[in-house]
Order: C-alpha cells, then structure tokens, then sequence
C-alpha cells in the first residue's frame, strides 16, 4: 500500500499492527503480582535459579531439564520449567503482546513489549498483603495499553482464560483481542472498523439492517458521487455478533471501500479532524487517486450539505439506538475506573507505611522513656 494512503488511515487514527506481532497470556500468582506488573510496567517468572540466557545457549538441553529436577525435586514436569523459562527467554520480543490476568481473571490488562528479556539484579520484597511485589528475576518490560473486565470479553475470547500455564501463546485469539482493543485496526493491508452495539434492549431487524446499510452501501455510494471514485460496495465483508451487546465488524482490503467505514467511524465517535491539516497534507503522488478522493471526502463530510447531513442524521439515530461505541471509548471508561482504584490502593500502602512508621516512633518513645531513672 502506497505512504499516501497510509497518511489518510493515519489522520484517521486507525491502528498499525506489525504482522509478526505474537500474543501472551502471563500468569501473575493468581493474581498476586497483578498490580505490582502494571504499576511498574513489566512482567516476570520464577525459577530464579535458571536465569542465564548463556546457559540456556551453550548447554544441552537434557542436562538443563537434569538440573531442573535436582533443583526441584518436587516438580514433576522439569520439561514443563524448560519450555515455559526458554519460551520467556527467547520468544518473548519486543513489539509482542502481553496479557495478564488479575485475581480470579475479573480484570485482564493487555500491554505492548518494549524491551528485551532482563534478569534484574536485586528486587525488594515489600511485605504488603494487599500488593505484594514481585522478587522474581527473570522479567520484560511491559507498557500497558488497556486494561479491561473479563466480562467485556466475548465468550471465545473468555476461553483463553481457561489455560493455566505459566506463559501461554493465545496468537488464536489475536483477531478477538485486536478488536477489543481498537475499533479501527490495520493488519497485513486488512482493516477492521467495529462498532459495539452495547444496548440490552431487543434489536429490531429493520433498523440492524438499516445501519448496516448505511456502512456498507450509503456511505461508499456517497464516496463515489463525491469524488468520482469508483469503489465496489461489495468490497466490504461482515462479521456480526449475534447477541445483544456484541460486535459489529467490517472487514475490506485498504484500497477498497472499508476506507469510507473508517472515515464514518472516526467521525461518529469525535475524532477531531482539522480542516487546516487536511488543507496541508501532501501526498507524494501528484495524479489524483484513492488517498486525494478520500482528503476530498472527509472535507465534503465535515460540510453541511443537504445530501451530507442526512447520512450524518441516520448515523447519529442508528448510533443512538443501537447504543454504539467505540473500544476506545470502552476502554478508556474502564481504564479511568482501574486507574482510580490502583491509586486508592497506593494511598492505602502509604497511609499503612505511616501508621507503622509513627508506632514504631511511640514504641521507640515508650522504651525511652521506661529506660530514664527515675528522680
């Protein structure tokens, strides 16, 4: 795909994701080392005893798994250790996806990696019931995109949820897992716009197919006459959700008419879009083609032309509805309820760190003055 059309997904926010990104479910201690993970940005394991990348290198593999049991006696499964400290090591890079799961997976937090496997020198082990913190060595570096409740998750995507390794690749559920995350998503030149349908309420199949043909036949048809585009409305594919709330998924090749689904939802759900930008974006490619008719569309959509402002009126009533939203907005709403809660919690540790600090002062007080002769 051409850096010209690439500006316009950009301007339209939608997200890049690198095709050789890998996805990992991370234990945390059933959820013991959660909040640690996210307030520090990383993830780690066990086993500190085998923590040396050269040792993993230079030494045969049966002698490791050997050492593993006379380490270990009681681990039954020294190839289990082996597999899940080598696959931490080694196939864990930078740009992967991280999950972690809370206590009882009520929250999952999903983050990005951005740093080579470590082994950290020292760790002090903070004795606090309620956030422990994590002395294991081996760790990666996490930035933390989301973090969201389990029930937010569609039934296939809870299923990942069931296995119970330490380290689990859960690449199957990446499609689930990137359309959470991010309504307008970009992978190997496929883009999927989605838009959540969050009403509790029965959906009459009139205004599901009425929206439905907005997206896929109105708003490409509205394209085409306003920039002599020719795109095919066939070029759009659907991935619905049954059940109510569920998911509405559009599904196109870039260069196809799943661009203008990505420019209605941007639009839909406030992304502010400057007219000045797009009056000084510059395209490489001076004959007009995709990327310049799109340029010309969103600022034709942004006008409140007659033609115009009627499709905008029959969104804005299916959003209503339909109780539409977007993933970042769920997201973000979830986010702001953890990130509320993660500081209630550090106030709570330092008002503990106090209270034990000030007895420790009255005890140290009460013994001196025990210890004065008296007059």
């Amino acid at each position: 795909m051409n850096e010209d059309l690439l500006k316009i997904y950009d301007l339209l926010e939608v997200k890049q994701i690198p095709s050789d990104r890998n996805y990992w479910l991370i234990r945390t201690e059933s959820g013991k080392f959660f909040e640690d993970f996210i307030e520090n940005n990383y993830v780690a394991i066990g086993w500190d005893e085998f923590s040396s990348k050269d040792y993993f290198l230079t030494e045969k593999e049966q002698n490791i798994k050997d050492k593993i049991s006379m380490t270990y006696p009681n681990e039954k499964r020294p190839g289990y250790i082996y597999n899940q400290i080598k696959r931490f090591i080694f196939d864990i890079k930078k740009g992967d996806m991280i999950l972690i799961p809370s206590e009882n997976s009520v929250q999952i937090a999903f983050g990005i990696v951005t740093d080579d496997f470590f082994v950290r020198l020292e760790s002090k082990n903070i004795n606090n019931v309620k956030n422990p913190k994590c002395i294991f060595k081996k760790c990666i570096s996490v930035q933390w995109e989301s973090i969201l409740f389990k029930e937010k998750f569609d039934p296939y995507l809870k299923m990942l949820l069931f296995t119970h390794t330490t380290i689990s690749n859960v690449n199957d559920y990446k499609e689930q897992i990137n359309r959470i995350l991010y309504s307008k998503y970009m992978l190997d030149n496929i883009v999927h716009v989605t838009f959540n349908v969050t009403t509790t309420e029965d959906i009459g199949a009139l205004k599901l197919l009425q929206f439905l043909n907005l997206i896929s036949h109105d708003s490409i048809n509205l394209f085409n006459d306003l920039t002599g585009e020719n795109l095919d409305i066939n070029s759009v594919n659907l991935k619905l959700s049954v059940q109510s709330p569920g998911p509405i998924e559009f599904i196109g090749y870039a260069t196809g008419g799943i661009l203008v689904a990505c420019a209605v939802c941007a639009l839909l759900f406030g992304i502010k879009i400057n007219l000045h930008l797009l009056g000084i974006i510059k395209f490489n490619v001076d004959t007009p083609g995709l990327a310049t008719h799109a340029l010309k569309f969103l600022k034709e959509f942004l006008s409140d032309k007659k033609e115009i402002m009627k499709i905008k009126n029959e969104l804005e009533c299916s959003k209503d509805f339909l109780k539409l939203s977007s993933s970042e907005n769920i997201t973000q709403h979830t986010n702001e309820t953890i990130n509320n809660t993660l500081q209630e919690n550090s106030n709570i540790q330092l008002e503990e760190q106090i209270e034990n600090i000030t007895e420790k002062e009255s005890d140290y007080q009460q013994i001196s003055f025990d210890d004065n002769p008296k007059n």
